[in-house]
């Protein structure tokens, strides 16, 4: 039973590989989610064999728990980090003209058609 918990998680940190790959956006995100499944999964054959009291045994157990459940939070929060960076990269390099044009384009158009009335 554990041998295929192992090969479904090497299948899936393959597919997050290759999604690290293919798109540079989110590779931080996905190369979070590689560790993540990663470091559990090793833990969690290594928690098999450890010699250990039960109580030892849960407390593990927990942690692993935590660490896995915990994961993809961790990655989506690098995801909106990763983003909103490159989002203020662009607008710099563009000398913030979205922004400007965001905020004052309403106010234009109100203008022009408050006029030819």
């Amino acid at each position: 039973m554990v041998v295929g918990y192992v090969v479904m998680r090497i299948a899936m940190v393959a597919q997050w590989l290759r999604a690290a790959r293919e798109d540079r956006r989110r590779r931080a995100t996905c190369l979070v989610y590689v560790a993540t499944i990663s470091v559990v999964q090793i833990s969690w054959v290594v928690l098999i064999f450890a010699d250990l009291s039960i109580g030892d045994t849960f407390g593990c157990a927990a942690v692993l728990l935590a660490i896995e459940l915990s994961g993809p939070s961790i990655a989506e929060a690098v995801t909106r980090q990763t983003v909103a960076a490159q989002g203020r990269l662009r607008a710099r390099a563009r000398g913030g003209a979205d922004d400007t044009v965001g905020r004052g384009g309403p106010m234009a158009s109100t203008a022009c058609y408050s006029g030819t009335r």
